[in-house]
């Protein structure tokens, strides 16, 4: 099957190994599909498995927080439609709003132009992001020496 993905030529492929069907790109493996269809496209993580998911406020464009994914959580969050993360310190999956109820609800995921980092838009549910009961995880600051007059 041949499908055309943002301008490109792709190929559906059925693939066994995986139970669900991959995406080639001139015979090149660019993704595969889950159980709903979704596409994840090849991702670079690191050493550990992982890749660092900046989450955005959808309404706002405020960055709520840097989390941790691992191939197995981003599936969940596609999935789900609920941020879930996998804990370096802990060494397990966490959702975000499991224990607070200050959920992230999905609304779009982008990758940026080296497929190491993700972009995650959500609707913030409940007080905030931050675990210390700010909206964001970003309210600290460091003050520079000079500011710089716009000209």
């Amino acid at each position: 099957m041949h499908y055309k993905v943002t301008g490109e030529m792709v190929t559906l492929v059925p693939e066994m190994r995986f139970n669900c069907s991959v995406w080639y790109n001139n015979h090149h493996f660019i993704g595969r599909c889950l159980r709903g269809g979704q596409m994840i496209p090849e991702l670079k993580y690191n050493e550990q498995g992982l890749i660092p998911a900046i989450i955005q406020d959808i309404n706002g464009n405020d960055v709520l927080m840097l989390g941790y994914m691992n191939r197995a959580s981003l599936e969940r969050t596609i999935e789900t439609g609920k941020t879930c993360f996998w804990s370096r310190s802990r060494q397990e999956f966490w959702t975000k709003g499991e224990t607070s109820g200050n959920s992230q609800l999905v609304k779009e995921i982008l990758y940026d132009c080296d497929q190491d980092t993700l972009l995650i838009k959500v609707e913030q549910k409940g007080s905030g992001a931050c675990h210390t009961g700010n909206r964001t995880c970003f309210y600290r600051r460091i003050e520079t020496a000079g500011k710089r007059e716009s000209g």
